[in-house]
């Protein structure tokens, strides 16, 4: 994008850390870095069972991650502290299963946009009834979308769809039409409608 539009926006935390690092701080504490939160795992068997190697973990300083608030421990009861995808073998809907929330996947373009390098799980119906049921899944911000029945694009900010009041000012954004992802309108519709731009 041009840079008129990066400079609209204020300069957040810098990244020094890539989401979802196994980080072991000085005290020999390990922590799962998920966002802006390090989560504890709170023993060698919950590391194991979870599937990480130590070979994945970064050595850091306090000062290293200070920038981080400390959430939830990892424990044993707890399930896909990273996100997991989870399909019903009976019904076919796919959800986003994080700990002990479940969020439905309204379509396949949400799914490619938001986890393209996530394997899917095929679950009984039973098993998925155990988590408790979050909102759905929505475009992440920033993601260009139009239902395939309508003409009108949106970009998504804050969760909200926001349309474009014309082509010309989607250009003069920075915006490039090939980015636009053509999804259906359900998956358009969770978004609440936010001012036009």
């Amino acid at each position: 994008v041009k840079k008129e539009v990066v400079d609209q926006y204020e300069t957040g935390v810098p990244l020094s850390l890539a989401n979802y690092s196994l980080v072991k701080n000085l005290s020999g504490k390990i922590f799962l870095l998920v966002d802006d939160t390090l989560r504890y795992i709170t023993s060698p068997e919950v590391f194991k069972t979870i599937g990480f190697q130590m070979d994945e973990v970064i050595n850091v300083t306090d000062e290293d991650i200070a920038q981080y608030t400390i959430g939830e421990n990892i424990t044993i009861k707890t399930l896909y502290p990273t996100g997991g995808i989870l399909k019903n073998t009976v019904t076919g809907e796919i959800f986003y299963v994080e700990d002990n929330i479940k969020k439905i996947i309204t379509s396949p373009e949400i799914l490619k946009a938001n986890y393209p390098d996530k394997k899917i799980i095929r679950v009984k119906s039973d098993i998925l009834k155990k988590f408790n049921i979050g909102d759905p899944i929505k475009f992440r911000d920033g993601e260009l979308i139009k239902s395939n029945t309508h003409s009108t694009v949106y970009v998504i900010s804050d969760e909200k769809r926001r349309p474009f009041s014309s082509g010309q000012v989607f250009e003069s954004l920075g915006y490039s039409w090939d980015n636009v992802i053509v999804t259906s309108q359900k998956a358009v519709e969770i978004h609440s409608l936010g001012e036009i731009i």
